[in-house]
């Protein structure tokens, strides 16, 4: 299993690419940046394939918003955040005591809009609407067990090795790789 997140200015599609060679089973690809829908409706897409999910802030012709007074920042990743940290309450929709890459998407993906709504910002800045790619609609990618103040991954519960392929950050940007052996 590999977990890329990146975060910043532009969709990062670059940067994701270096992924297309990977070898892993499941891929879970998380953008947060402007733009970053780009990566699931651009035509020569050679990231949305089987085994792999991929989640990012917006479509791909809008802006990915964040605030300081957040934390994290960006509003995509906040409500992602939340849903892992919901302990069951509204994420894990089939109540398997998992929530997924797809539940905590679909957690966080209407309340960006609607928190954006009710913000004193510009009406054209208030238009964020994450997507999601989902190589296989049937069964889910877990990412955390639902615990109630902590998150331990699945991943954390095996008895594989577990390395920082590539870290990477800029005054603008941020990414990791994780991955699991």
């Amino acid at each position: 299993v590999v977990l890329y997140y990146w975060s910043g200015h532009g969709s990062g599609f670059g940067h994701i690419l270096d992924l297309y060679n990977f070898e892993a089973s499941t891929q879970i690809i998380i953008s947060d940046g402007c733009n970053s829908g780009e990566i699931i409706t651009d035509p020569d897409n050679k990231l949305a394939r089987d085994g792999r999910v991929i989640l990012t802030a917006c479509r791909a012709e809008e802006l990915s918003l964040g605030f300081s007074w957040l934390d994290p920042p960006g509003v995509f990743i906040y409500f992602l955040i939340e849903a892992l940290y919901s302990n069951c309450t509204g994420a894990d929709v089939n109540k398997d005591g998992l929530i997924s890459a797809e539940e905590a998407f679909y957690y966080a993906a209407p309340r960006v809009p609607e928190f954006l709504k009710n913000l004193n910002i510009p009406d054209d800045l208030k238009q964020q609407h994450p997507q999601i790619y989902d190589y296989d609609d049937k069964e889910e990618v877990p990412l955390t067990k639902c615990r109630s103040c902590e998150i331990k991954t699945e991943l954390e519960n095996t008895n594989m090795t577990s390395f920082v392929i590539e870290e990477q950050e800029s005054q603008f940007n941020k990414s990791f790789i994780f991955a699991k052996n």
